[in-house]
């Protein structure tokens, strides 16, 4: 039993280099799932900005259907507005699903690094006992 042990315990620096190795990824992983999530909201913010944008134009064109000619003009600029602004959301909406994206891929990066990191330890326990 002492000879089979004693390989073992010389695998253990390796052990623990590797664990070491797996908790610095976890932790690099980590900070750009947190990256990640704060552009996410960051961007969706944005897009929430601009969705409202839209809803109070498309409420200013309802009001405003209802008068004269001058209104006609009116009318027009904020359909120009609203096109742009729906342009823009669409956009924005591009923009913040790329970071929803990155933001989830993070994560499962994260995930699988604690997998990896729960086996390392698991390893670990096994040759110590």
């Amino acid at each position: 039993m002492n000879s089979v042990r004693k390989p073992l315990m010389e695998l253990l620096p390796e052990l623990e280099e590797a664990r070491r190795n797996m908790r610095v990824k976890v932790l690099q992983i980590k900070a750009g799932q947190e990256q990640a999530h704060k552009k996410m909201n960051k961007e969706k913010q944005k897009y929430m900005g601009l969705g409202d944008s839209c809803e109070r134009l498309q409420q200013q064109i309802r009001s405003l259907t209802s008068t004269g000619i001058t209104a006609r003009i009116r009318l027009s600029r904020i359909e120009k507005r609203l096109d742009s602004t729906e342009k823009q959301l669409l956009e924005q909406e591009q923009v913040y699903n790329r970071a929803h994206g990155h933001y989830l891929e993070a994560q499962r990066q994260c995930d699988e690094a604690i997998q990896d990191l729960y086996k390392v330890e698991l390893h670990m326990l096994d040759y110590i006992q």
